[in-house]
């Protein structure tokens, strides 16, 4: 014979409410010609539970007669100790569909509805890679692999995609380009001065 469970109990938890939007002024992100926005997803950074990334499409007005204003797509960063957003940056035309925090924290993936895929530096917000039509439908999910030298998206079209990320320390080539021909031309400006004095 099987033994009765005794019936479930459901504690309360302890809810605490936080209303927030990306421009820090009411609990709704506010854009022109939009109503508001729609939360879509949050990440903590891997490393720093005092930074959260959370994605945002504005929303817009019902109105009779008038095109709608394209759904604008946000990446935020927050300082989770003041709850203050510390970066916002528009990522795209469109509403984002899926999103991952590399696990070195240094990059973040967006997939979207336009069915691109792109790569953002999660410092700077900076975009790195876009690949526009990476799907015949939108992504549905994206990661990264935990070397972070991967990302991986799949989609409702029974696609799956597989992008080698970008070196991100390339990005610093031109800046020490323009270092050494500023020192060049400093040397060559000493050596020019020491010969007509």
């Amino acid at each position: 014979m099987p033994r009765a469970r005794p019936p479930r109990t459901r504690k309360k938890a302890n809810k605490r409410s936080l209303n927030w939007n990306c421009c820090g002024r009411s609990d709704r992100l506010r854009s022109p010609g939009a109503t508001g926005s729609d939360f879509r997803a949050a990440r903590f950074h891997p490393t720093n539970s005092d930074v959260l990334y959370t994605i945002s499409n504005t929303t817009s007005g019902r109105s009779r007669g008038r095109k709608a204003p394209p759904r604008l797509a946000y990446v935020c960063k927050w300082d989770v100790p003041t709850w203050t957003a510390t970066k916002v940056k528009k990522v795209a035309d469109k509403g984002l569909t899926c999103f991952d925090v590399s696990a070195d924290g240094n990059l973040l993936g967006l997939g979207s509805s336009d069915c691109s895929i792109a790569i953002l530096d999660a410092h700077t917000l900076a975009p790195l890679v876009k690949i526009l039509k990476a799907h015949e439908f939108p992504p549905t999910t994206l990661k990264f692999n935990p070397t972070s030298r991967l990302l991986v998206s799949g989609s409702a079209d029974n696609s799956v995609r597989i992008i080698s990320v970008p070196d991100t320390t390339g990005k610093s080539s031109w800046t020490s380009l323009i270092v050494i021909l500023i020192t060049l031309l400093i040397v060559l400006l000493a050596i020019m001065s020491q010969q007509y004095l």
